[in-house]
């Protein structure tokens, strides 16, 4: 087990110091570095046309020009944006 799920649970057990900081991050049981790279990658909101290409919702941003500041896009990090693609 990783970590910082052990941690989680020792905080959701026994509580502590500022304990939302360790019990509301999204740690998995097992890690899994396809999952981690498109949480990290940037993806669409809501449907979402960009040029010619019409893209649905939880789809991968295809790159860095596509990010729009109006909440149509999210990412974990802009930097990554068209890091890990469909």
């Amino acid at each position: 087990m990783p970590l910082m799920n052990i941690l989680k649970k020792k905080y959701e057990k026994e509580g502590g110091w500022l304990p939302a900081a360790g019990t509301w991050l999204d740690w998995h049981e097992k890690y899994d570095a396809e999952e981690l790279c498109k949480k990290i990658t940037v993806f669409f909101t809501k449907d979402t046309k960009v040029g010619n290409t019409q893209y649905k919702k939880r789809h991968l941003v295809p790159s860095f020009t596509a990010l729009t500041d109006d909440g149509t896009t999210m990412s974990l990090n802009w930097l990554y944006a068209g890091s890990f693609t469909e």
